[in-house]
């Protein structure tokens, strides 16, 4: 039996686990961890895995059955709520540094990196979710 769709999906979630491990390594989990006071990139980032965990289910369901329909519906809505909330992310911390600017001039590029790092989150999380769920969705076809 072709497994086209899984082994795609795994491919994509290995080169995403390979891109958090170089990211580990290089500390920069925990400078994200530590400059983001919204937790936003957090929540973008457990969106993504548990995401790509229920496609990986559905690429399965794609490639074993083709009598039971696999369903990338959530993948699609859970790409655009990736990029959302980057984008909220990305106002939390115009906002810190609003308010740093205001009250301390010194630390104003913290907030900065906090809001970009949400951004960029957002965006690649969006981008790896839509590519598994058009990957599901072609499946079924």
């Amino acid at each position: 039996m072709k497994r086209i769709c899984f082994l795609s999906h795994f491919v994509l979630c290995l080169a995403t686990a390979a891109g958090a491990f170089a990211a580990w390594r290089a500390g920069a989990l925990e400078a994200i961890w530590l400059a983001d006071k919204s937790r936003v990139t957090s929540a973008i980032g457990a969106l993504l895995a548990g995401t790509l965990a229920w496609l990986g289910v559905q690429a399965w369901i794609a490639d074993s059955n083709p009598d039971i329909p696999a369903d990338a519906s959530w993948g699609f809505l859970a790409a655009e709520l990736c990029l959302v909330l980057g984008v909220i992310g990305m106002a939390f911390g115009l906002a810190l540094q609003g308010h740093t600017i205001a009250h301390n001039g010194d630390a104003v590029f913290e907030a900065w990196a906090a809001q970009l790092t949400a951004t960029i989150c957002g965006c690649a999380a969006y981008a790896i979710l839509l590519i598994a769920s058009h990957n599901v969705d072609r499946a079924r076809q």
